[in-house]
């Protein structure tokens, strides 16, 4: 590991990127491919697309190497330091190594490469909040057949297929009420959404499979019994029946608990 790539990925961490707050991000992304003799543009939904030409050799295809630039939160004012070797948030925020360091490793690799075919590079915005990105991504910009995605946890792994997914939108509708005066003309919609989380199996289901909720909103107010509930809940498999059928019992229990 070079320490240019090192000093690139501390400097790239440190620049806000939370899913939907991607802008400079993608500046500073324009400017590096400049740098190193890419054709770089960013298209109508704020992806960026480059081109490297070949190197060393001709009349090879393209590949596509792809990455996405916007990070989970909390990822505001990212400080990170190098312990022992190991590069980690110096505060309460999240490192933001998903997926800068794929960023950084295609950098340094396009760097050094004295001999490769041409590359395009595709970043992305909002893959953490559900792949909007690479879903609006202008694919007329892109001609590579083969295609790499950096974005791994480790170095001698390579994933060559993905589950189905099913993401499940709820929204709860109670009945408001005074919860000091009249609690028993309301419904709860808070009680209900969770009545019928607590029925759903979650976690990891099997070797393929797991099921989640990672969001749950309500309420206005502490004495106001819940007129409206939400929450967001998924489910996944690497066998695409197994994730249909889950999703199918996962959608009877929620309709079930909260009627």
């Amino acid at each position: 590991m070079s320490d240019r790539m090192i000093e690139q990925f501390l400097e790239m961490v440190r620049i806000d990127s939370e899913s939907g707050n991607e802008a400079q991000m993608m500046e500073y992304l324009l400017t590096a491919c400049a740098e190193l003799g890419g054709d770089a543009a960013l298209d109508d939904y704020g992806n960026l697309i480059a081109r490297f030409e070949a190197r060393g050799v001709q009349g090879k295809e393209a590949i596509l190497l792809s990455c996405h630039a916007d990070t989970v939160k909390p990822g505001i004012g990212i400080e990170p330091e190098i312990i022992d070797g190991v590069i980690r948030s110096k505060g309460d925020t999240i490192l933001g190594a998903d997926d800068k360091a794929g960023i950084a490793e295609i950098f340094e690799a396009l760097r050094r490469a004295e001999v490769m075919p041409p590359v395009e590079l595709a970043v992305s915005r909002q893959e953490e909040i559900g792949l909007f990105g690479v879903k609006n991504m202008d694919y007329s910009r892109i001609s590579a057949r083969m295609g790499f995605l950096m974005d791994n946890d480790t170095l001698d792994t390579i994933v060559i297929g993905g589950p189905s997914y099913f993401a499940i939108d709820v929204e709860v509708t109670g009945k408001a009420a005074h919860a000091g005066m009249e609690p028993e003309k309301g419904i709860n919609a808070i009680q209900a959404a969770s009545s019928a989380i607590a029925a759903l199996r979650l976690g990891r289901l099997d070797h393929e499979s797991t099921a989640n909720v990672g969001v749950i909103e309500g309420g206005i107010i502490r004495n106001g019994v819940p007129e409206r509930a939400t929450f967001l809940a998924e489910c996944r498999s690497a066998d695409h029946d197994k994730a249909v059928v889950l999703a199918e019992e996962m959608e009877s229990i929620i309709r079930e608990k909260v009627g």
